[in-house]
């Protein structure tokens, strides 16, 4: 496994666009989409569950965090 990445490094280094996943050239067979919102959160209460269902489909919070600033002297 070392040795294969070693040799993937070296890869990329002497041919970097080869390695470039930005850059769409037109030789591409097959083009993988990636939802980037996805991935793990634990939803403890109801409210969570709104907020987090409400920025899936892009809608404001269903709650309202409060920021308390405290200021001292």
């Amino acid at each position: 496994m070392v040795e294969a990445n070693k040799r993937l490094e070296l890869d990329a280094k002497n041919n970097s666009q080869a390695f470039d996943i930005e850059v769409l050239n037109g030789n591409e067979s097959e083009v993988v989409e990636m939802d980037l919102m996805s991935g793990v959160a634990d939803l403890h209460t109801p409210e969570a569950v709104a907020a987090a269902e409400s920025a899936i489909v892009g809608n404001q919070p269903a709650i309202t965090l409060l920021l308390l600033v405290v200021v001292s002297e």
